[in-house]
Order: structure tokens, then sequence, then C-alpha cells
């Protein structure tokens, strides 16, 4: 964990030298510092391991790269995008694998902050990256789902400019990796949306149905999908629910949670109609919150939106700075508190505690 809070503190410290014109390279640093840490990890995270072992089960087959059902007989969900990739990276092992992937994500996650959030505002964004636990972190364990988010972070840009063939190539590649992804293929039309301005009025409405959701959608889930809440696949995923992930309860924790979201919505008017949708991207993970509480599956669900949080916070935070700056200085200790509470409970958890508390590099053992 202090490793972890080392190299957050000093990737957030890079990134305030560029957010105040003493380092243009800031942010570059900062994000180097964030893929070394992940490009050299060993056995971080609970999926690691198995991750590995997988690794070295495809090393037997001796067919074609592109023969789709042989992979697909290779892994359990059929995902065999992962498979292919896990075979193209042979040559140099799953160490060569997982840096490129390190480097691949995070580059990805440098230029949605680079190219969304306000260069003041580049400390924040990278404080949501690194201290919220079910983003960086987490994303270090759930090897195949992160990249599949990081695929649909950069597939953004085609929901923006409205090139839904390339949108929809890029996500069917994302389901060959991890098969929740399929969510996402409707997402594009959430396009249409961009001139959707949410006014006070319409929250005025919008808030009572958004509460009456969080109280009735829990029970109606659970008791209208039991097919969903059994199985092997139900109860591998509930080591992802949000007790076990590290988020915790509370006034702050609520206000977060809840609160701010809607606080984002309001903002939405300010905003041009590109920048919107990334507000009601985010703001998916808040439909999907209460039933996540229900079913661990359904609440990895929402880290697909969640991680939108890391450019549209700072956004939001720009312009109420603009309305009045004390409101800036409530709403930072309504997000910041809460998190930093969630990251010390993620690697004091019982989940995650043996594979988290402790890092390890590549270094401590044989190239594999």
């Amino acid at each position: 964990m202090y490793i972890a809070i080392l190299v957050s503190l000093l990737a957030m410290l890079f990134a305030y030298l560029e957010s105040v014109d003493r380092n243009k390279y800031g942010l570059k640093i900062a994000f180097g510092i964030i893929t070394i840490y992940m490009a050299i990890r060993y056995d971080y995270g609970n999926d690691y391991m198995s991750y590995l072992e997988s690794f070295y089960r495809y090393f037997d087959y001796n067919g074609s790269l592109f023969d789709l059902e042989s992979l697909k007989d290779m892994h359990a969900h059929n995902e065999y995008g992962w498979v292919f990739l896990n075979l193209l990276f042979r040559p140099i092992g799953f160490f060569g694998l997982i840096i490129v992937l390190a480097i691949v994500e995070n580059w990805i996650i440098y230029d949605a902050v680079k190219t969304y959030v306000p260069k003041k505002w580049y400390v924040f964004a990278l404080f949501i990256y690194v201290f919220n636990p079910n983003l960086l972190v987490l994303g270090g364990s759930m090897m195949r789902q992160w990249l599949a988010i990081c695929i649909f972070i950069f597939a953004f840009r085609f929901i923006r400019d409205r090139k839904p063939i390339r949108y929809f190539i890029y996500i069917m590649v994302a389901i060959t990796i991890h098969s929740s992804a399929v969510i996402l293929f409707p997402l594009y039309f959430i396009t249409y949306l961009r001139n959707v301005n949410i006014s006070f009025k319409s929250l005025f409405w919008f808030i009572p149905l958004l509460v009456f959701w969080f109280i009735v959608s829990p029970q109606w889930f659970s008791n209208n999908l039991d097919w969903l809440l059994s199985g092997d696949e139900a109860e591998f995923y509930a080591a992802y629910t949000t007790n076990s992930s590290g988020e915790t309860d509370g006034i702050l924790g609520i206000i977060a949670a809840f609160l701010y979201p809607i606080i984002c919505l309001s903002q939405t008017n300010k905003f041009d109609s590109q920048l919107r949708l990334l507000i009601y991207l985010f703001f998916c993970s808040v439909f999907i919150r209460p039933l996540g509480l229900v079913v661990g599956m359904v609440h990895r669900l929402g880290f697909y939106f969640m991680v939108f949080s890391i450019v549209v916070f700072p956004m939001v935070m720009e312009k109420v700075r603009k309305i009045r700056l004390e409101w800036v200085y409530v709403l930072l200790v309504i997000i910041i508190v809460p998190t930093l509470r969630d990251f010390y409970a993620f690697f004091h958890s019982n989940v995650w505690i043996k594979t988290y508390m402790h890092y390890h590099t590549i270094f401590s053992v044989p190239w594999q």
C-alpha cells in the first residue's frame, strides 16, 4: 500500500508542476511513473496468478491465430480476443504482455486527461485515477475488463464524432476480450443526447425519480433475476461487490455517490454538445450502482462508466469554480475524503489484503 501511495503522490506532483507551468512534460512524466508501476508489478491483485497460469496453458496451442473456433474453445467464456493476445505475446512472455498493456492503457487515460481536463485540474484528475480503488488499482487485477474499459474510452471519440462503424468495430474487439462489453453496443446512441440540456426545472422532477430508483430497483432486481444471482459466475464476481472493493458508506460517501453526479448533470448546459456526452456516460454508473449492491457482476458493469469520472469531475469543478469558489472547496472535501477512506479500506479488506498490501516486481522472479 505504501508503494502505491508514494507512486500516486509522485505522479500528482508532476501533474501539478505542469498545471502551474513549471514543467511542460509534467503530465507525461506522471503517467510514465504510473505506467512503470503497473508494468513491472508481479502477483499484484487476486487474478494476477490465474492470468499467468492461463498464459502458459495456451503455450501448447499449435493452430492458427485466426482459427477463432479453436481459440474460443481454449477460454471458459469464449473470449478468444484475450487468447489471441496471449498467443501473440508468447515470444516475449507474460511479463512482456503486461508491460505492453500497461503502456497502451495508460496512454489512453493520458490522452483523455490531456484532451478533456482543464490544465489547472490535472492534479485532481490524477487523484481520482490513482486513489479511487475501482480504477487504477483494481484494474491491475481485472486485466481483461480493464483492457475492455480502456478500449471503450478510446472508442468514445467515435461517439463524439458520430462514426458508428468505427465505434462498433472497437466494441466488438472489446467483447472478444471481456464479454461484459456487449452492454456498450447501444451506448453509441447516447450521441443523440448531445443537444439535451438538463435545466434546474427538469432536475426538480428527475431527482425524486432517481431516489425512487435507488430504493425500489435493488428489491425488484433481486426478486426477478434469480437466474443471475446464482451459479459459478455470480459467486466468482461476488468479490467485486461494493463492500469488498473497499467502498464504504457514510454521509460524505452518500453525497459523493449521489449528490455530486447530480451537480455534474446540472452543469451540462455549460458544456458544448460533445462534452455533455462524457457526463451522460459517467451518469450511467449512478443508475447501475443500486443494482450492483445486489449482484457483483452488475457492479462490475458500472466500471465502464465510472472511469469517466477521471475527466468529468475536473471538468465540472472548473465550471463550479466560476460560479462560486467556496463551493469548490466543499465539493473537494466531499470527493476526496470518501475516496481516501475507500482507498484505505480496499487495501485492508479481507478480499484484497493478501495480494495488494505488498507490492512485488518482476525483478524478484525469473522472466516469465
